[in-house]
């Protein structure tokens, strides 16, 4: 890939850029290698893993997700399928391709790109679905049910540095940067570490009309004990609500949408740290397919809302537009240039009550090369 972007020192380098990318990255990249591998252990049973190679700013190897996927043979309308392991829930109808990636453009929302950052399931989760062919209906309706551990940091990093716009996901093993702030606070965050013992749960529903409409909704809690700590790690009690459609409608137009709202809290009563952080985010896309050719438009608000007994906490709010144009002359090969703006504003960056009003911009051209 090749990308020229404005932003001020980037999220990964721990600033408070909204781009992965920032002035001081190189103009020319390798980008990232994504790795799907299934293992076929019986005709309803199989192994997935997921691995990635970034190369910005630095080679990682990361493993995105591990799990077991059984699925037994249907026998009527109503059917069901079990994961065990680490995976993605089911949040996302950006991110549908391959290694979580999107057919839109190469930077995924806000929204998405923090669930890649610091949202996995490290548990299981059962869904049920009910097939409306069966029963000569139009309708297809699932409803899913997780439980997981190992997430008890989520929320951290939207309060210590906001929302930000990319398309790399955290390792299981690894950590996020935070900003260097006032308070002392670590510069790394591990977000998939357990420190309560106490399960999260997640549960929502999905419903599909002809498979060209579709309608989702889930409820997170990580239920985390926003007291506890644990080797360096606090646990943030985080929850969310969020809902997501989309179409496909007449003559190769998508339209996609997404809101999500919540709300994170952290109690550390031995350092005299309590932090409530209300959050919340939505975007629509729009695309038109053209044979091969495919342009989309995204535009998307965002905030962040501090409040506790720290100075100079962080409040913001803005919103960012893409414009995106890929070409795709065969399945193997994908050619994408984009143009990023996003706009925020707020105070208690850098642990200062100063205001802040910054608009960063990037391009990004990208090639995909997919071996099957």
């Amino acid at each position: 890939q090749a990308v020229d972007s404005s932003s001020g020192r980037g999220w990964l380098e721990n600033g408070y850029g909204k781009f992965a990318n920032d002035t001081h990255g190189d103009v020319l990249q390798p980008g990232k290698i994504g790795v799907n591998l299934d293992v076929r252990l019986q005709d309803t049973l199989w192994l997935r893993n997921t691995f990635a190679i970034n190369s910005n700013p630095y080679a990682e190897f990361s493993v995105i997700e591990s799990y077991l996927n059984y699925r037994p043979v249907p026998r009527s309308a109503l059917r069901w399928r079990l994961k065990f392991g680490a995976f993605y829930a089911p949040l996302s109808l950006e991110n549908t391709g391959p290694v979580w990636s999107s057919e839109y453009g190469s930077t995924t929302s806000v929204i998405n790109s923090w669930i890649g950052e610091d949202v996995r399931t490290i548990g299981t989760e059962l869904t049920v679905d009910w097939i409306g062919r069966y029963r000569g209906s139009a309708s297809d309706y699932s409803l899913f049910l997780g439980v997981f551990g190992f997430n008890d940091p989520a929320g951290a990093i939207l309060s210590r540095r906001g929302w930000a716009e990319h398309d790399r996901q955290t390792s299981l093993f690894g950590y996020l940067p935070a900003p260097e702030n006032a308070g002392g606070a670590p510069d790394r965050i591990y977000p998939f570490r357990e420190v309560d013992d106490e399960p999260g749960l997640y549960a929502g529903g999905n419903w599909k009309f002809r498979g060209r409409y579709q309608f989702h909704f889930m409820h997170y809690d990580n239920r985390a004990d926003a007291r506890a700590s644990r080797d360096g790690s606090s646990a943030w009690h985080t929850r969310f609500d969020q809902v997501a459609a989309s179409a496909e409608m007449p003559f190769d137009i998508s339209l996609l949408g997404q809101y999500m709202t919540g709300d994170t809290t952290l109690d550390n009563r031995q350092a005299g740290v309590r932090i409530d952080a209300c959050y919340s985010a939505g975007y629509v896309l729009l695309s038109k397919r053209f044979d091969q050719h495919r342009l989309s438009v995204r535009y998307e608000e965002f905030e962040v809302e501090n409040e506790g007994n720290v100075p100079n906490l962080l409040v913001e709010n803005g919103d960012g537009w893409m414009l995106s144009y890929t070409y795709r002359p065969d399945p193997d090969w994908w050619f994408n240039v984009e143009a990023l703006r996003i706009n925020s504003r707020g105070t208690g960056r850098d642990g200062s009550p100063a205001r802040f009003d910054e608009t960063d911009y990037q391009v990004l051209f990208a090639v995909r090369r997919y071996l099957r």
